[in-house]
């Protein structure tokens, strides 16, 4: 079975659960088949990581690091679509933002993906977490529709956060939404959060390394030990009752909670119309 297969059926499959368990949102179907194009920029991260994850750690940490974070070398963002089953063929040196960029440009690139593109609707052919959260938030760039909830947000779509008031680099975070579970995070039944699991480059994992709980370990960790890149984990976000967003943390055992005031958030999903 082809990776792009694959991941298509993983995808179905959680649909499938989905429509049965309402834990995540199904959009509607295309016609009498559903249409799986919103996904391929998810699907062709998600390549990169676990043909990756073959290697393990901290043996992949060659080939899949966070640009300048914890020792790593500088230099421009990027990464490489290898030969499915030999996982030495692959890279991921992308922070998170370009991460999203190059994957966007490596499924959609064909179609409308293009640096003219980026250029031109988010002001830079790789644009930073702010740039994407303002132009997603902004409801006007072709071929990506504006999600207005976590709740109706599903595999493949965009997460934006920008940072307010942020110092250094940083100018907030991307990452990709690949599911969510309700997760009671002040034990306070007034509130509502939800551990949603993200698929980014990041220069920490989403969590404590070692009290992690075992459902929603970051990919990016091994026992206490902890590493940086393009992974899998869980970020917590709180919602509403209608489950617009209200704030975040950064994992399931982070103390820290930035309210949309400080860090807004904006979802937003690959359409095939412009």
């Amino acid at each position: 079975m082809s990776s792009l297969r694959a991941a298509r059926t993983a995808i179905a499959t959680t649909v499938a659960v989905a429509a049965m368990t309402a834990a995540t949102a199904v959009p509607a179907a295309a016609g009498p088949v559903f249409d799986f194009y919103f996904a391929n920029g998810y699907i062709a991260a998600n390549e990169v990581r676990t043909q990756l994850g073959a290697l393990s750690w901290p043996g992949q940490a060659a080939r899949n690091y966070y640009p300048g974070a914890n020792g790593n070398p500088n230099g421009s963002s990027a990464m490489v679509w290898g030969t499915p089953g030999s996982p030495s063929t692959y890279t991921a040196t992308a922070t998170c933002a370009p991460m999203v960029t190059l994957s966007l440009k490596r499924a959609y690139g064909a179609d409308w993906a293009t640096n003219s593109f980026f250029q031109t609707h988010f002001g830079s052919t790789s644009p930073t977490s702010a740039q994407y959260h303002n132009a997603i938030n902004a409801g006007t760039v072709p071929h990506v529709k504006k999600v207005g909830k976590l709740t109706d947000a599903f595999v493949g779509d965009i997460i934006a956060i920008r940072y307010n008031g942020g110092s250094g680099a940083a100018t907030g975070h991307t990452a990709y939404f690949a599911g969510r579970t309700p997760y009671d995070m002040d034990n306070n039944p007034a509130t509502i959060e939800w551990a949603v699991r993200v698929l980014d480059s990041t220069s920490e994992p989403h969590g404590v390394a070692g009290s992690i709980p075992q459902d929603f370990r970051d990919s990016r960790t091994v026992g206490a030990a902890e590493y940086d890149g393009l992974g899998e984990g869980h970020m917590v976000f709180r919602t509403d009752s209608a489950g617009t967003i209200l704030g975040h943390w950064w994992g399931v055992n982070e103390s820290t909670y930035r309210p949309v005031s400080d860090r807004p958030v904006t979802i937003g999903r690959i359409t095939r119309a412009a």
